[in-house]
């Protein structure tokens, strides 16, 4: 199963989420449009740190964000405290029923952490905005949702179109060590180790139970080797991508494991960058 969304469909989620949630909660209609924000702004962050690897940002007119907190406390008026908890409060709701719709569209699981609340503007550092969805109420008072990722290694900007998004990798390997290796060479990337199988006859068995987006797969284990089983699992399944990870980077070992469909070759000892770079091309 590929995980990957169209941007389109990201937007729609946030979207009726967000209005969802803000009527709900606090009793305000907002619309969407090009809306500008005033000088006197609030700013609530959160980030998924499983699932997704991403974050929301609301950036909000203080006197929009004051209204809906003076609604859900059924207050005229409210303190500082009051509009940071109702603030922390909202964006935790709001990312609940992102993630909810998020698992009935992709079948990942997604957690994220506490709120955070600033006065005034915030970027989230290492993260860039990959796009904003803008609101207003109808006294013209404006709030931004903004989706951040993470910015790529050496500052090149992502493809339009998807979200940051972990892409799940079953590893398997009959090394724990490997596996060690393999989660912390991938922390802070696009990819998280969603399942472990410690022999070829594991992997066939657990590839359509797990439905990975890839597969790392050593050569030399017990029992069935690599070769066979990557053979095996690409007959039931063409469209599996499966990169090999093994000391035998060459020869006949290599051919072979192009000729029967797998899509890249990594030797060990490994390093982030190298894998990054064949875990894209394999998903492309």
């Amino acid at each position: 199963m590929n995980t990957a969304m169209t941007r389109e469909e990201l937007e729609r989620i946030l979207d009726k989420a967000l209005q969802d949630v803000t009527e709900r909660t606090a009793g305000v209609r907002l619309h969407q449009g090009e809306q500008p924000l005033g000088e006197d702004l609030c700013t609530v962050h959160i980030t998924f740190d499983k699932g997704f690897s991403t974050s929301l940002t609301l950036c909000a007119d203080t006197s929009l964000l004051a209204r809906m907190a003076g609604n859900s406390f059924h207050e005229e008026t409210v303190t500082a405290e009051d509009l940071e908890e109702f603030s922390k409060e909202y964006l935790n709701v709001l990312c609940g029923k992102v993630a909810g719709a998020m698992f009935q569209a992709t079948q990942v699981s997604a957690h994220f952490g506490t709120p955070t609340f600033y006065h005034g503007r915030y970027e989230p550092e290492g993260q860039e905005a990959q796009f904003v969805l803008t609101y207003a109420d109808e006294h013209s008072k404006g709030a931004h949702l903004i989706h951040h990722v993470a910015c790529p290694p050496g500052g090149q900007r992502r493809r339009e179109g998807g979200f940051g998004m972990s892409k799940r990798v079953m590893v398997v390997d009959d090394s724990r060590l490997v596996r060690v290796q393999l989660e912390d060479v991938l922390k802070g990337t696009d990819y998280e180790v969603a399942a472990y199988c410690r022999s070829g006859e594991e992997a066939i068995e657990q590839y359509g139970v797990v439905k990975p987006d890839l597969v790392t797969m050593d050569i030399i284990m017990r029992g069935m080797d690599g070769l066979d089983a990557a053979e095996m699992i690409l007959k039931s399944d063409p469209d599996a991508r499966i990169v090999m990870i093994s000391s035998l980077a060459y020869g006949d070992t290599f051919e072979r494991a192009k000729a029967i469909g797998t899509r890249g070759f990594v030797e060990k000892p490994f390093h982030q960058e190298q894998l990054v770079k064949v875990f894209g091309q394999a998903l492309s």
